[in-house]
């Protein structure tokens, strides 16, 4: 987590790469980025409440869970090391 914080704060500090930028010379991301979306709120109680009861379909699969809700990763619908999701 730490080091995807410091590449973030670089990342804020420096901006996207410009054409000043050597190794990105020829090309201009600002161009690409303006049509971009922006990023999906967290997903809210109901929501993984949702997700946690459309998931329960595969509750008799023998297999670990990694629960993605909108975007985001869930860590407490996923399976950790020593227990399972309900």
């Amino acid at each position: 987590m730490a080091l995807r914080e410091t590449a973030f704060g670089h990342f804020a500090a420096a901006g996207l790469p410009h054409r000043q930028v050597e190794d990105w010379k020829y090309t201009d991301l600002r161009t690409l980025m303006r049509d971009a979306k922006p990023l999906a709120s967290p997903p809210d109680a109901d929501v993984k409440a949702r997700a946690l009861g459309a998931g329960r379909i595969l509750a008799g699969v023998d297999c670990r869970r990694v629960i993605v809700v909108n975007g985001a990763f869930v860590p407490e619908l996923s399976d950790s090391v020593g227990s399972r999701a309900a």
